[in-house]
């Protein structure tokens, strides 16, 4: 369970994993940046039930893994290494975007969310904190909750400001604006912002991916 007093996102974002996942992470961060888990009791792997089921065995464990995730969240150099998103983002977005492919949205929608909340506390990319907000957009639109998708576009388009080489920028900002005219509300801001982007990033709206596009080839090689 992750969480964060301060700020806009004061959600709980939960996570499952196992003890590979987390001897994966420590085995990473030891190898080239050994200083950031230097001190830490990081626990071997129990064998047999009855050793997994003592309750010492658990407390010292739990709290163990626990001392491990805060230190490594303060580190930049943890936070930027590709273990750390793999670890914490990766395989719910992953299962996300096959879920959108699918047409499971609402499956879909809550393993973004939950993603979502993970990325704003643990300071992710900021560009792929906007993909994900894309991928909520794309959902709420296809559910025709049409302000919910303004709301999370509207966050998105925040974020991104003038990034005119953001590959989201465009079909997001395009969206936006069609989301504000259906929902009777004032878009000139948004498609000014729209013409200006266009116009230095040489690309036109018709021309660029779709966000439902980008959306479902996020992982795509």
């Amino acid at each position: 369970m992750v969480l964060r007093t301060e700020g806009i996102d004061t959600d709980r974002a939960l996570i499952e994993r196992r003890y590979s996942d987390f001897a994966a992470l420590y085995k990473a961060l030891k190898k080239d940046h050994s200083s950031v888990v230097e001190n830490v009791a990081f626990p071997g792997k129990l064998f047999g039930q009855k050793s997994n089921l003592n309750p010492e065995n658990i407390e010292f464990r739990r709290s163990s893994f626990e001392t491990f995730l805060q230190k490594i969240c303060y580190s930049n150099e943890a936070r930027l290494h590709p273990a750390f998103r793999e670890f914490f983002y990766l395989p719910e977005l992953r299962e996300a975007t096959e879920k959108l492919k699918g047409g499971e949205l609402k499956s879909g929608l809550k393993l973004l969310l939950n993603s979502l909340h993970l990325q704003i506390k643990l300071g992710d990319e900021v560009r792929e904190i906007i993909a994900t907000l894309c991928g909520i957009v794309v959902i709420h639109e296809a559910q025709s909750k049409l302000e919910e998708a303004n709301r999370y576009a509207t966050a998105a388009v925040e974020l991104a400001q003038d990034d005119f080489y953001c590959p989201h920028l465009i079909p997001l900002l395009d969206t936006a604006a069609t989301l504000r005219w259906k929902l009777q509300m004032e878009k000139r801001t948004i498609e000014r912002h729209l013409n200006r982007v266009q116009r230095m990033s040489g690309i036109e709206a018709d021309n660029a991916f779709t966000l439902r596009e980008l959306a479902v080839t996020r992982f795509d090689k």
